[in-house]
């Protein structure tokens, strides 16, 4: 039981530490930090779009979907918004980004849309910071899983990932560092 608890504790401490870095990342948003619908999240108001016609700036709305129907970007219940996300993954991955953060304001502690999230992001956005290569992204990451700082590790996965979209190493692993920090949260 004694090992449980220092696991766990390590798990809420880079929690926090990735909830930090998170909030710094969004605060540095800019128009060219933004995912291909134009839209971004930030600390204060969530996902929203600028630019975009949509003309919402509220958390969670999102943008319209290509189509023109404003309601279309916008889902009411989890299995809702997890369903169009994954409809959207290929054919519009920033649309599907928008369903799976609506999916985990639902469900803050679900580790399927976090998930998603975490592997989706690369293919829309920048991931801040640099690494030279694939190779190097990914030894970044298992270093900091084995230092258990989980949010190092998630975002040299998802560097990674950016190299070669794809990627199953890359995926699988941000799979794993994923479902590491939300079981801290539960």
């Amino acid at each position: 039981m004694k090992i449980n608890r220092k696991v766990s504790k390590a798990l809420a401490a880079a929690f926090l530490a990735l909830s930090a870095v998170s909030i710094a990342d969004s605060s540095w948003a800019t128009p060219g930090r933004t995912d291909a619908n134009g839209c971004h999240t930030s600390r204060t108001s969530g996902y929203h779009c600028h630019n975009s016609g949509s003309g919402s700036g509220s958390s969670g709305s999102g943008s319209s979907s290509p189509s023109g129907g404003g309601s279309e970007g916008v889902c009411l219940t989890f299995n809702d918004c997890m369903s169009r996300g994954e409809t959207q993954l290929k054919s519009n991955p920033a649309q599907a980004l928008n369903y799976f953060q609506q999916a985990l304001l639902l469900k803050p502690k679900d580790i399927q849309a976090f998930t998603r999230i975490n592997v989706v992001e690369p293919y829309v956005m920048a991931i801040p910071g640099s690494c030279p290569d694939l190779k190097t992204c990914m030894n970044l990451g298992y270093a900091g899983m084995k230092q258990k700082d989980y949010q190092t590790a998630l975002v040299n996965f998802k560097r990674a990932l950016a190299f070669n979209l794809g990627n199953q190493y890359a995926i699988d692993a941000i799979g794993n560092v994923s479902r590491y920090i939300q079981e801290s949260r539960n």
